[in-house]
């Protein structure tokens, strides 16, 4: 009988274990089921991490400037797997770390500091974070990079400057200041006005006239501006009526002024460049004769820009074509100067230079006019060929 018993339980634990599993399976596969017909599934993951912005701060921002630096902070209740920083929905570069042992970082279990870079116009900043779990979330900002209209507009355009000085000569008197002044100017143009200043010392005739071919060849967008300047001896010719400049090599006794550069073939070639705004500057004796008018003839203003912006300022300034000419002088021998101190002309135009446009930044002919004509020599202004009356020629101070 107890051979017998032993049996009969042992094939009773077999029943309830088949039947044990048998329900197993079967609540395995009515949850299935349930799970496709939408019944309620508990599924226990973290809470999405909490985003916090430092900067910016608002959900808006204006800035002016192109690079700006992210500060997030992130909390979270499990380990945080990643967070993404996206910039009009593409991935900013990744970031180089996460800061800590300051006030901020120290506050949030991670914290990001990130530089973007940020288009013209409006931006949006999304940040997306991911807990090791899978459990997501995200935030966004717009950011407003104002464009610069100014440097937009400066961009655009470009200063140039030829700048001649002679004060050695094969067969006239030598000279003290021209060499200096060229220099002086072209350095003053170049270092804070922006100017791409070709700088040209005792040049001959040939050399002379081949510089201003050269200006032919560029390329000029519309409102680049060209400055000439050129100081050294100069001649007039009573018989003819007109005025030149003497290169190196011009004859100290040459009756037809083959040797020269007369002052209207000068105007012929610098009218004829294709830049839109050309302002010549002559300091040389005889050099109003530049304009006929005074070749054949025996309180100091501003233009104000309070009612413009500097920019559209500067634009109606730059709208129509400019031909201008400033002399030292008229129908007249004009001052060198004690060697060293700059001709009387170089000296105000320098000043004027150096005024860097007052508070505006910009000095405009009206302005340089008014430093130029307190020198006891006047000197000359007026305009000459493709002149359009309103315009200007103006320097920008960097």
């Amino acid at each position: 009988m107890v051979s017998i018993n032993f049996k009969v339980m042992k094939i009773r634990a077999l029943l309830i274990i088949g039947f044990l599993f048998s329900g197993i399976i079967s609540m395995a596969q009515d949850q299935s089921s349930a799970r496709s017909e939408g019944s309620l599934y508990l599924e226990f993951r973290s809470a999405p991490a909490t985003i916090t912005w430092v900067e910016p701060a608002e959900f808006s921002t204006i800035v002016k400037e192109k690079v700006f630096t992210l500060k997030v902070g992130i909390d979270s209740e499990a380990d945080i797997a990643e967070s993404i920083i996206y910039i009009n929905d593409i991935p900013a570069q990744a970031s180089r770390g996460f800061k800590k042992g300051n006030s901020l970082s120290d506050r949030f279990k991670k914290f990001v500091e990130q530089e973007v870079i940020l288009q013209d116009g409006f931006n949006t900043i999304k940040i997306v974070v991911t807990n090791v779990d899978g459990t997501q979330v995200e935030d966004s900002r717009s950011i407003e990079k104002t464009v610069d209209v100014v440097a937009s507009f400066e961009s655009s355009r470009k200063d140039y400057a030829l700048i001649i000085g002679t004060d050695e000569y094969d067969e006239w008197n030598h000279l003290t200041n021209p060499v200096y002044d060229a220099s002086t100017i072209a350095k003053e143009l170049e270092e804070n006005y922006g100017f791409e200043v070709d700088l040209v010392t005792n040049p001959t005739k040939a050399e002379m006239e081949q510089k201003l071919v050269d200006l032919y060849d560029r390329s000029y967008q519309e409102n680049d501006q060209l400055l000439i300047f050129f100081a050294g001896h100069g001649q007039f010719d009573e018989r003819t009526s007109r005025g030149f400049i003497i290169a190196k090599d011009s004859k100290a006794v040459d009756p037809v002024g083959s040797s020269f550069l007369s002052y209207s073939n000068l105007r012929d070639l610098v009218d004829n460049i294709s830049c839109n705004h050309t302002m010549l500057m002559l300091d040389a004796c005889f050099g109003g004769t530049f304009d006929q008018n005074i070749a054949r003839a025996g309180s100091r203003g501003q233009d104000n820009p309070d009612m413009a912006t500097r920019t559209e300022f500067i634009k109606r300034k730059l709208r129509f074509k400019t031909r201008m000419y400033i002399t030292s002088g008229g129908k007249e021998y004009v001052k060198d100067g004690r060697p060293g101190h700059h001709s009387p002309f170089a000296k105000q135009f320098l000043g004027a230079l150096r005024d860097y446009g007052g508070q505006d930044g910009i000095l405009t002919k009206s302005e340089l006019k008014s430093y130029m004509e307190v020198l006891a020599q006047q000197p000359r202004m007026g305009d000459f060929g493709q002149y359009e009356p309103g315009s200007d020629f103006i320097f920008i101070a960097r």
